[in-house]
């Protein structure tokens, strides 16, 4: 492959990355308006941001800053260009969940529970595209992804069960913040639902968007 294809290929990853996950930030911000229940990840930053008072998008932030940290950690110090990358990734979500959450869809009121499963499916279906076409690109992770990615490599414990541990652990602390402080509960049947749904919509994504995409 010449070095212009090479680069033209590189062009368009990086558009279609920051469009997947501007996707992300709204399919997120949308299913924590609906308010039924988010995923794990979700659900803790969510409810650190109502204990905090700062707003969810930042927090989303400090927590993907930290896992980014981590990373640098584990790797001694070791910084390439993905790791680079993942802090305009970071930022750039942030901003778009602030912005959908706390400008766009601020006056938001669904009381119909039917209209919520409707808004919350079409979030769902969002998100889940958008991630599907992240890892289809196959150029950058988020830094939480990354950071599971490299306790795997240092461990030899698969990357699945890591991630699925981390989610176990989230859903522990928003549950003890909810018990404790008495904040909003962000673990309800959307959070189910979406733990049933979310990886076979992922897989149904990948497959439309590799064909796209490369």
């Amino acid at each position: 492959m010449s070095n212009k294809v090479m680069t033209n290929k590189a062009v368009k990853d990086y558009i279609f990355l920051s469009l997947f996950i501007f996707g992300t930030g709204l399919g997120a911000a949308t299913i924590m308006r609906v308010a039924i229940g988010v995923s794990a990840w979700d659900a803790l930053t969510q409810s650190l941001s109502e204990l905090s008072s700062i707003k969810i998008g930042t927090m989303a932030i400090v927590l993907n800053l930290i896992c980014l940290a981590g990373q640098i950690i584990l790797e001694k110090g070791k910084i390439t260009i993905y790791t680079i990358l993942q802090l305009p990734m970071t930022f750039i979500l942030g901003s778009v969940v602030n912005l959908i959450y706390y400008d766009l869809l601020v006056d938001m009121v669904l009381n119909n529970y039917l209209l919520k499963i409707v808004v919350y499916s079409i979030g769902q279906l969002i998100i889940s595209a958008s991630i599907g076409g992240i890892m289809s690109i196959n150029r950058l992770v988020f830094p939480l992804e990354g950071l599971c990615m490299v306790i795997s490599e240092k461990t030899s414990i698969e990357f699945t069960k890591i991630r699925q541990a981390v989610d176990v652990i989230c859903i522990g602390l928003a549950f003890i913040i909810f018990l404790v402080f008495k904040t909003t509960p962000t673990i309800r049947e959307g959070t189910i639902i979406g733990m049933l749904t979310f990886g076979p919509l992922v897989g149904l994504w990948m497959k439309v968007w590799k064909p796209i995409l490369n």
